[in-house]
């Protein structure tokens, strides 16, 4: 199955999962202090052909790469839990 996830993760992984008839994915982990980035991988051209939401919570910054189907996460490395709701 073709899918959204986490290529990088800075920190670690706590819960991963997508809903394939609403396409709906939740990733939540626990960020590490490090200068590395948090990475997720998103198919625009099977579940997101419309565009795409999403939604975070202790998220500083996103940066959208190659055309929307790559994300770069910046988080507050001094929080324990980092939530990305990727939604149609």
């Amino acid at each position: 199955m073709i899918r959204p996830y986490p290529q990088y993760t800075a920190g670690m992984p706590l819960i991963l999962s997508f809903d394939p008839d609403t396409s709906v994915m939740h990733y939540e982990y626990t960020p590490r202090n490090t200068s590395a980035k948090t990475e997720i991988y998103v198919p625009t051209h099977i579940h997101y052909s419309g565009g795409y939401q999403v939604m975070t919570e202790d998220v500083t910054n996103i940066q959208y790469t190659e055309g929307g189907k790559r994300l770069i996460i910046d988080e507050d490395p001094t929080v324990t839990n980092v939530v990305i709701d990727i939604t149609p």
